[in-house]
């Protein structure tokens, strides 16, 4: 906003103009100049004050923006002090854990010793069909627990997956090529599998079957009348026939087939 000022001395002088006629027209000329320079001067000082006000308005602005920054570093501080807080309870729990997993690796690496022990007797007892494959999965454990390299994690999985392996032998039937040593021969013959209730073998050209004997464990021939239920059986674990109520002797409470 611009100001008008006329100053005293202009009042005056334009007093004395008009009661004073004598005065020359150099006095007038000298009267004009000096109200323009206090014109001039009035409108410098108008700009500097209008200057001054704009500065203070921004010095105003930016001191409550420097105010907001603050409350919002106040409350980040906070909130670091409160992750710092529970960082710290969260190392002690942490440290307080491997402590409990020391001990656990402790008593739970002679445990699985015992398994893989209990695993291999229970393999030697077991009716001997994959006889390599399943020892050799039991060697390779037995190696696995004297490596420093290997982690109590991964040898924990390792035994349960061959505890698992054996459990689902027990559910599900199979056949497989083998060899068979039959009066004084080795010969290749199918087996198949029944879970773990009936383990029974037949020779490629059909001719021989027989069924493995829990009580004397051995291998003995097959009764005559049980011969087709075998080999239906075996196609059904082949593949060859699809899955029906199967009828396979069974051997149980030491009673002979």
């Amino acid at each position: 906003m611009e100001y008008k000022y006329i100053s005293l001395f202009s009042l005056s002088c334009f007093f004395l103009f008009f009661t004073n006629p004598v005065l020359s027209q150099k006095n007038i000329n000298d009267v004009v100049k000096v109200q323009e320079r206090q014109t001039l001067n009035s409108k410098s000082s108008q700009i500097r004050i209008n200057k001054l006000s704009n500065q203070t308005q921004r010095m105003l602005e930016d001191y409550k923006l420097t105010l907001h920054k603050v409350d919002n570093l106040k409350a980040y501080n906070k909130h670091l002090s409160s992750l710092i807080k529970s960082q710290q309870d969260e190392m002690v729990r942490m440290k307080r854990q491997l402590g409990e997993i020391d001990d656990t690796q402790q008593n739970i690496s002679p445990l699985m010793i015992r398994m893989v022990n209990t695993l291999d007797e229970f393999i030697k007892l077991d009716i001997p069909f994959h006889q390599y494959e399943r020892s050799n999965r039991v060697a390779e454990l037995q190696t696995l627990m004297s490596r420093a390299d290997v982690s109590v994690s991964e040898k924990y999985r390792r035994v349960m997956e061959a505890y698992q392996i054996e459990v689902g032998y027990g559910k599900t039937i199979g056949a497989y090529q083998g060899k068979l040593t039959i009066h004084d021969k080795n010969i290749t013959v199918e087996y198949l599998r029944i879970g773990r209730i009936g383990f029974y073998y037949q020779t490629l050209d059909g001719e021989n079957l027989g069924y493995w004997d829990k009580k004397s464990n051995t291998w003995q021939v097959l009764p005559t009348e049980h011969e087709d239920y075998v080999v239906k059986a075996l196609k059904v674990a082949k593949k060859h026939e699809s899955p029906d109520l199967l009828m396979v002797p069974v051997q149980y409470s030491g009673v002979k087939l």
